[in-house]
């Protein structure tokens, strides 16, 4: 399992599972919803798409 860290621009960081979809404040070294060991973080800019959806609407 890998914790998929997604930054938002005006919200604070979430850490989503990869296996099962649970959403934490923090990477932890086992899912607490699913049990699974995490392997690591991968980025996922969300805040890009925040940004280019805001733009949009200027």
């Amino acid at each position: 399992m890998i914790w998929i860290k997604r930054e938002h621009l005006l919200g604070d960081t979430e850490y989503v599972c990869s296996e099962c979809g649970y959403k934490a404040d923090k990477p932890y070294e086992v899912c607490p919803n699913c049990n699974d060991e995490a392997e690591g973080v991968k980025d996922d800019p969300a805040w890009v798409e925040e940004v280019i959806f805001m733009d949009f609407l200027d």
